[in-house]
Formats: structure tokens, C-alpha cells, sequence
């Protein structure tokens, strides 16, 4: 399975992930931190209702969790990638 815990939406929709029966799920926090290029922790709040997007690839036995990404909106983005945030 891939290396690393990130999950590129793109990817999962060009059907890179088939191959591990990618199951989404929720990913359940009050908050997560991104570390910049510099080292420096950035906490970022998630409101009630909100969590992250998971997806578990499955290769025989073996189960991984991955947090699904996309491309932030925001200007000021510590990274290319950014959590994908769902509410509901």
C-alpha cells in the first residue's frame, strides 16, 4: 500500500486507490495541526458538525487509514495539500 497517510481526492477519483477497495469514513477531531516549512505547528479548529474525510485502503489482512486532500483554497496555505473538511 501506498507510504505516507495522505489520500489525494484527484487520485481516488482517477481510480489510483482502487486497487486497496478504498472505504471512506469519517475522520472525527475538534481540531489538527499542520507543521510549516520551518518546523512551526499550526493548529486549525474544525466547528461542531465538521470532521475530516478518511479513506481505509484494505490489501489482505492489513488495514490503513489515510486522511483525504486537496489543493487548499486558501492564500496564505502552509502546503499543497490540505484536509478535506465535510460537514453534515
Amino acid at each position: 500500500m501506498p507510504l505516507g497517510g495522505w489520500a489525494r481526492l484527484d487520485g481516488i477519483y482517477a481510480g489510483r486507490w482502487d486497487r486497496w477497495f478504498p472505504l471512506a469514513v469519517k475522520i472525527p477531531v475538534k481540531s489538527f495541526m499542520e507543521k510549516d516549512f520551518e518546523g512551526h505547528s499550526h493548529w486549525y479548529d474544525l466547528t461542531r458538525g465538521q470532521w475530516i474525510q478518511g479513506l481505509i485502503a484494505r490489501y489482505r489482512q492489513e488495514r490503513r487509514l489515510y486522511v483525504v486532500t486537496l489543493e487548499p483554497e486558501m492564500e496564505d496555505a502552509i502546503h499543497a495539500r490540505w484536509p478535506r473538511i465535510m460537514s453534515g
